[in-house]
């Protein structure tokens, strides 16, 4: 296997930030390079280049020295208020896990990761985690100070971690379980582009049809004096208003996209589209095991990470983004605290599925119930990229066929009002 060039950042046996290039056959040999040499890889990237005539270079990032100035921008900076993205928050705790792994004190840590974030905002908040490290405070208090970066999940799992003396292990959970997310969200994202785009292709086309085209012919046969089809004539009539009202049509559809945005907002708005999007036929099923993965999958990380069975589902509740079945589990939290079994609290909400149930039964006849909960998300996410898959080779032609019928059914119109007046000219 041919050699390539790999990009590296590294920590040194004295904590600092070491980045170069070196050669290797893959990721793995890359990072058993940098072990070899007493480094603690961070990332490994290949930078697309062959190892010819590329020598491996070694640069040494020390601390950086206004990072200490910049101690008091947690009163002032209104950038501490932007969210993090997830990928983010990958790249934070996987880092973080492996600098601890490596020895590197917590403090120390977070100032390296500073200068390897791009992001200034959230390199801004990782100062802030230092300096209220520095004061004496916990880290997941910390973590806490910045509720738009961190989520409840996140802190606690943390907190956890630090009772516990295990808190490189649980941000390397975290990393996987963000990561998991992650990369679901990024698949959905992807799958629906390409039907998302014909979508608003063809409803362009046929605007543009409407606008453009076919008023040239509403001027064509007025000035003919014709009787028209009754087809052609609602067709003119289309595009007339389209012409002349376009900007009521787009007002309307605002106002329309603001009202339900607001209704959506309101409580009882956002449990019945919540309780509408269960019930459409076909996406309905899609809806609820996305649920059902986010569930099992953070249910499952707290869980393993040592926080207790009712204090984990408080938290699920914040994550879920269905209101219906967030509901549900606040009535499964109340029958656990009165003694309740997690399988049969569940399967009485209706919405997890008997294989789900049957699972969940085992994970507490056996005392694993954590590692199963992750088993059937893994589960679920993979029904829910075949689904996805599924809809996508079927919305794509539907999209075409539609936009066929339409532009078809326009020409028809079209043709016909030719031919009456050619049947007149006779």
């Amino acid at each position: 296997m041919e050699n390539c060039i790999y990009d590296y950042k590294a920590i040194s046996p004295q904590g600092d930030v070491v980045t170069g290039q070196l050669q290797a056959s893959s990721e793995a040999a890359a990072a058993m390079v940098l072990q070899q040499r007493g480094l603690t890889p961070l990332r490994i990237q290949a930078d697309g280049s062959t190892a010819i005539q590329k020598k491996s270079r070694v640069k040494v990032k020390t601390a950086k020295p206004a990072a200490k100035s910049r101690s008091n921008e947690r009163f002032s900076l209104p950038t501490l208020q932007r969210r993090a993205s997830t990928r983010d928050l990958v790249m934070f705790s996987q880092d973080l896990a492996a600098l601890l792994n490596a020895g590197v004190p917590l403090p120390r840590s977070l100032k390296i990761i500073a200068e390897l974030v791009e992001k200034k905002s959230f390199e801004a908040v990782i100062v802030d985690l230092h300096e209220q490290i520095k004061q004496g405070s916990t880290f997941w208090e910390a973590l806490e100070s910045h509720p738009n970066c961190f989520s409840p999940v996140f802190v606690h799992m943390v907190k956890a971690g630090e009772a516990g003396g295990v808190l490189d292990r649980v941000l390397e959970r975290l990393g996987s379980y963000l990561d998991g997310v992650q990369e679901l969200k990024e698949y959905l994202l992807s799958a629906m582009m390409y039907p998302l785009f014909l979508l608003v292709t063809a409803m362009a086309s046929v605007t543009v049809l409407l606008t453009v085209v076919v008023p040239k012919f509403s001027v064509i046969f007025g000035d003919m004096g014709v009787a028209l089809p009754f087809s052609t004539r609602v067709l003119l009539g289309m595009g007339t208003f389209l012409q002349n009202y376009w900007w009521a049509v787009l007002l309307v559809v605002i106002a329309m996209v603001v009202s339900i945005r607001l209704y959506s907002r309101s409580q009882t708005g956002r449990k019945r589209l919540d309780h509408l999007k269960l019930c459409l036929p076909g996406l309905g099923s899609l809806f609820k095991r996305i649920e059902i993965s986010r569930f099992c999958r953070t249910f499952g990380t707290l869980l393993t990470s040592g926080i207790p069975i009712l204090s984990s589902l408080q938290m699920v509740r914040g994550v879920l983004g269905n209101v219906v079945l967030s509901s549900s589990v606040k009535n499964v939290h109340a029958e656990l605290k009165q003694g309740g079994t997690l399988s049969e609290s569940l399967a009485a909400t209706g919405f997890f599925p008997a294989m789900a149930i049957q699972m969940i039964a085992i994970g507490e006849e056996t005392g694993r119930m954590d590692q199963m909960l992750v088993r059937i998300a893994d589960m679920y996410d993979r029904e829910i990229r075949v689904t996805i898959k599924s809809f996508t080779s079927l919305f794509e032609p539907l999209i075409i066929l539609l936009m066929g019928l339409v532009i078809g059914a326009m020409v028809i119109s079209m043709l016909l009002a030719i031919f009456s007046v050619n049947d007149m000219g006779f």
